[in-house]
């Protein structure tokens, strides 16, 4: 039967998480820029039937792609929340398996 041994890197575990802060922050400054600039723009394709006809294909596809970013950002950080703390868990675990064993050998 062969053993299985889990390893877990806590300072790169930290580290990446705080890599995916920065990326979410740039994500969110740069999806904010677009939002404004779209909504300064909003209507410059006009009021006549091919402005229409233009805002009718482009807007709901416009709207679901900002919508839709706003749940990539917020997935993000849930993904970012979720590996911290499975990081301090284990850590956690780690630390009082570490603790029985010396109790046990008597150190």
């Amino acid at each position: 039967m062969s053993q299985q041994v889990t390893r877990l890197d806590i300072p790169s575990v930290e580290e990446i998480s705080k890599n995916l802060d920065v990326a979410v922050q740039d994500f969110a400054e740069a999806l904010a820029t677009l939002k404004e600039v779209t909504t300064r723009l909003y209507g410059c394709w006009g009021d006549d039937e091919p402005g229409r006809a233009f805002e009718l294909n482009y807007l709901n596809e416009a709207n679901g792609l900002l919508e839709g970013s706003d749940l990539v950002i917020e997935d993000l950080v849930a993904m970012r929340e979720t590996l911290l703390g499975i990081a301090r868990a284990y850590q956690g675990l780690d630390e009082f398996s570490g603790g029985v064993l010396e109790l046990d050998l008597g150190e």
